[in-house]
């Protein structure tokens, strides 16, 4: 078996079926040594918590094998995960601070290179999120942060919830992230951005996922956000996805007023608008990102310039 070189190995992995994906490779490492060593930081890099009862299992394999918590590089919050923690000190019987009850869960991190939450996670204030309250004094730091936004309808078990009865407080971005991505920006109910605010964030990308049936509200929503990006005082640079140049046209050129009240946008040499179509569920997106999260800069790159849409648009 040590005979085969990593790469090699590495390779046979890739044919797995990827819903038993996990469940296979956590097999396989509990094979062999040689097998673990191989396995345990693919099966760590990208951590999925869709539930709340799997972090506990998750921070007690920390604690039982320190050296785990080098392998994770993306932690994924799905909506409705709350991390747990004890609600009150053993020894003096208070309630512990957020960061002492939610951070010892995710401190040991040190190699964490993103974060990716469900947008539910981010209100002003948490409305009792834990994710949302780690993310607002995360340790470690959070630099990178991919929030993905939900549609009008959702399923949370077994009952149907309208917009409106998600989004019972306005959306906060957390102070720490350099980057954020931005998945299906076109179904947020508001711009992230305040004015003033995010002194930190350098780097936004952003992705619109619409395919057809392009609202009126939705294309308001679209160059508002567009709009906000300028009010970022240290932005470095943005790069937004548009799956195709119809609606990239569409957004920036459509308004009632006699000027455009993108040009400023348009001209903004910091502020990229791509035509790239990572399809109407997005996953190559956040593929995209997950990679950028970990030093691929392939992300900056990605899309057909829309010079000819800035020209037209002026």
């Amino acid at each position: 078996m040590a005979s085969l070189p990593t790469e090699l190995w590495l390779a046979v992995f890739e044919y797995l079926d990827p819903p038993n994906a996990a469940a296979s490779l956590a097999s396989l490492a509990r094979t062999s040594k040689f097998l673990w060593d191989i396995v345990t930081p693919i099966l760590y890099h990208t951590v999925h918590f869709r539930r709340s009862a799997p972090i506990d299992g998750f921070r007690n394999s920390i604690i039982a094998h320190p050296t785990l918590a080098t392998h994770v590089r993306i932690v994924v919050f799905a909506r409705g995960v709350n991390i747990p923690g004890p609600a009150l000190d053993t020894f003096t019987g208070f309630m512990l601070p957020v960061r002492a009850r939610y951070g010892t869960v995710f401190g040991s991190l040190t190699s964490l290179a993103g974060v990716h939450v469900h947008e539910s996670h981010l209100p002003n204030p948490p409305n009792g999120s834990s994710v949302g309250s780690w993310l607002a004094n995360p340790k470690p730091l959070v630099r990178n942060l991919l929030v993905t936004f939900e549609d009008g309808r959702t399923r949370d078990q077994g009952h149907s919830h309208t917009r409106a009865s998600l989004e019972r407080s306005p959306l906060q971005l957390p102070p720490t992230p350099e980057t954020l991505h931005l998945d299906h920006i076109e179904l947020s109910a508001e711009t992230p951005f305040k004015r003033g605010a995010h002194a930190a964030l350098r780097n936004v990308s952003a992705a619109v996922c619409l395919q057809s049936h392009v609202h009126d509200g939705t294309i308001t929503l679209l160059q508002a956000f567009l709009m906000s990006l300028r009010t970022i005082p240290n932005l470095s640079r943005a790069r937004i996805f548009f799956p195709s140049a119809f609606i990239l046209q569409l957004v920036t050129q459509w308004t009632p007023l006699p000027v455009n009240p993108l040009t400023r946008v348009l001209s903004d040499a910091r502020i990229q608008l791509v035509v790239h179509d990572f399809g109407r569920e997005g996953l190559g997106y956040r593929t995209a990102v997950y990679a950028e999260m970990c030093g691929d800069e392939a992300l900056w790159s990605l899309g057909d310039p829309s010079d000819s849409v800035k020209t037209t648009a002026l």
